[in-house]
């Protein structure tokens, strides 16, 4: 759901957290927990339509990639 942002590939966690959440992670040390955090605040911000996608068997429909 995320790909808009580098027109189709994947983007990485970084980025997403940066231009998405405005917060810096992966600075210094690696920390996977600092990455989990963000990860589930990634998946906070499109949950709802991500279930419903899901539920509905549409899986990445157009609908939900744009929102």
């Amino acid at each position: 759901p995320f790909r808009q942002i580098t027109k189709g590939s994947t983007p990485s966690l970084k980025r997403l957290a940066k231009e998405i959440l405005g917060i810096e992670i992966q600075h210094g040390e690696h920390s996977s927990v600092e990455d989990a955090k963000a990860v589930m605040q990634l998946y906070c911000t499109v949950a709802k339509n991500w279930e419903q996608a899901l539920s509905e068997n549409k899986g990445y429909s157009k609908k939900f990639i744009e929102s």
